[in-house]
């Protein structure tokens, strides 16, 4: 069957099909077009529908993203990066809850990657462009409850912010990390509040 196919899929044979393309996670292997031209085609298939019942759930992009996410390769980068604006976009469609891990996850990828030896500075910036992306989106979502158990603990840890700062200013993009930095400062004050004021935590 071909991904341009009008026959609806089911989800577990939809996710079997795309992760038989990444091939467990083997870069040398892996179809990644294919795959996401499959997992493209699923979300214009929910879109055609004009259902506001997913006909598949996360698990349909949590997987792909996870087997991009540990191949390390510009392409599966990138391809992950894709993977995750649609988990979100379906979270925020369908009223479904989003895991703080896979927002780590796509964090780390485009940072490791961004501070990889022989990475351009050009695509280095591009990298950190979308990692604050993610992470407003991310901000976003928690407020809005799309995260699962969403408490204080789903607050972004000082040491990311930390991290993402560090790589800012590695680039010269000193106003943005200066401003990830006063974020920081800001989260330790509040842990050193007795009454952790709410506008600390926002």
């Amino acid at each position: 069957m071909s991904p341009t196919s009008s026959i609806p899929l089911d989800a577990s044979i939809f996710t079997v099909v795309v992760a038989a393309f990444l091939r467990d996670g083997n870069p040398a292997h892996a179809d990644i077009p294919a795959a996401i031209q499959w997992l493209d085609q699923i979300l214009s298939q929910q879109d055609a529908s004009g259902s506001k019942v997913p006909i598949v759930d996360s698990s349909t992009f949590v997987v792909p993203f996870y087997l991009l996410a540990r191949m390390n390769t510009d392409e599966s980068t990138d391809a992950a990066c894709h993977v995750y604006r649609a988990l979100g976009r379906f979270a925020r469609e369908y009223d479904t809850t989003r895991r703080i891990s896979e927002f780590y996850v796509a964090v780390d990828m485009c940072l490791a990657k961004a501070l990889q030896s022989g990475t351009t500075t050009v695509r280095a910036n591009d990298l950190l462009d979308t990692v604050l992306e993610f992470k407003d989106s991310y901000t976003a979502d928690r407020k809005a409850g799309k995260i699962l158990n969403q408490d204080a603990d789903n607050v972004l840890s000082h040491g990311l912010l930390r991290r993402i700062a560090a790589a800012l200013a590695r680039f010269g993009r000193f106003e943005e990390a200066q401003t990830l930095y006063e974020e920081f400062l800001g989260g330790l004050i509040a842990e050193a509040s007795p009454e952790r004021p709410a506008f600390l935590l926002n």
